[in-house]
């Protein structure tokens, strides 16, 4: 039987079927300005975890990584890394765990042929070592070469919608590809604050 990752989160679990199948890409995507990377940290609070950033330095990942920090090993690709240097740090991905590659824009400049090699040796060592990856996106959909490359590989892509009026701030999260499962069929309402709640206001779970 497949196992099955917890979100952190009981209906988004029930949602996806028990949680995010092993061996799976989720892709998320999200507004640069949002407090998306809340829900990678619900994630990988739950699992121990690789953290892949190009952005982020080691020490400012570290100083936000709370409860999560135990169990995380945190590693600086630079701020521009090839997909050469994401497949270098593969061997080192553990067994049964979470790699998050926070902000794979860098990589997503990369020729199509070198990209897809990178994928495929991801998802390799994912299902060998019966863990999962999270790639965070945040930004425009279209703002590197490669994007469409990374959607159409992933196997489940989150889609994070921000939405801000003078008398709220609404997120609204619409799981639009479930490759090997169910899709939803409308978007799932969360308050992200200093943590993530599902509104249940509706019948979801």
């Amino acid at each position: 039987m497949t196992r099955r990752f917890t979100t952190g989160m009981e209906s988004l679990d029930r949602l996806h079927e028990g949680g995010i199948p092993a061996g799976s890409l989720l892709v998320l995507l999200a507004p640069a300005e949002s407090q998306a990377e809340l829900l990678v940290q619900q994630l990988i609070e739950r699992h121990q975890t690789l953290y892949l950033s190009t952005t982020r330095s080691k020490e400012a990942v570290q100083r936000t990584l709370g409860d999560a920090a135990g169990n995380t090993q945190v590693v600086f690709l630079g701020p521009n890394p090839t997909p050469e240097d994401l497949t270098n740090a593969l061997p080192h991905v553990p067994e049964n765990a979470v790699v998050v590659v926070d902000q794979p824009d860098p990589l997503e400049f990369a020729g199509r042929r070198e990209y897809v090699s990178m994928l495929n040796a991801l998802s390799r060592r994912l299902v060998d070592a019966n863990s999962i990856g999270v790639f965070n996106c945040t930004g425009s959909n279209d703002a590197t070469p490669q994007r469409a490359t990374t959607l159409a590989f992933a196997d489940l892509v989150w889609n994070l919608d921000l939405r801000v009026t003078t008398y709220a701030i609404e997120n609204r999260l619409a799981v639009t590809k479930f490759r090997g499962g169910r899709a939803f069929r409308e978007p799932v309402k969360l308050q992200l604050t200093d943590e993530v709640r599902v509104d249940t206001s509706r019948d979801i779970a």
